[in-house]
């Protein structure tokens, strides 16, 4: 009588691989840790879109230190008497002002020092020029953020939001003037 050896079946399941553990990378003195990954579903400054806001930031700011406001609405170029003309094409047809008319002056004035006219000329754009004027030392940041190989993630949604709150305020101002002196009583 021969004998047969018993019948096994293999598992099916192999044997789990271990994962040898991540170590991070050695630094030596002096130098610095690899950029981090981005967190999925954010986004990151780059260097062009840091120098291209840094840019646009300063020349507002700039322009509106340089231009001279005289009352009631005329806005002139900076060394001399020239006056800008009318912006607002509701003003220069209608005769009525639009929810963005003041917003010039009012940063200018802004600019000068002058917020309590400033704010009076039109409060949104008081508080629009504020809040662009804090955002140059955080593009600056930002840039040297990018510089160093750590890009920050982007700040601009924060910065639209604040924006388009500051747009719904020149809205509710010009809804206010329009009720408390209406031009068609003028």
């Amino acid at each position: 009588m021969t004998m047969t050896p018993p019948l096994t079946t293999p598992d099916p399941t192999p044997a789990p691989a271990t994962p040898a553990p991540a170590t991070p990378a050695p630094t030596l003195p002096g130098k610095t840790t690899p950029p981090a990954e981005p967190v999925p579903g954010t986004s990151v400054m780059t260097g062009s879109t840091v120098i291209a806001w840094l840019v646009g930031l300063t020349a507002v700011v700039a322009a509106a230190a340089m231009l001279r406001f005289e009352a009631p609405r005329t806005v002139l170029l900076p060394w001399s008497d020239v006056a800008l003309p009318e912006s607002c094409g509701a003003q220069r047809m209608l005769g009525i002002d639009c929810p963005g008319c003041g917003l010039t002056r009012s940063f200018i004035l802004t600019a000068h020092g002058r917020l309590g006219d400033a704010f009076q000329m039109h409060p949104a754009g008081t508080l629009a020029f504020i809040v662009l004027t804090l955002i140059i030392p955080l593009r600056l940041w930002q840039g040297y953020r990018v510089a160093i190989g750590r890009p920050p993630r982007s700040t601009v949604m924060a910065e639209v939001w604040v924006l388009l709150s500051l747009l719904v305020l020149s809205f509710v101002w010009w809804g206010i003037k329009l009720v408390s002196q209406p031009p068609w009583l003028s």
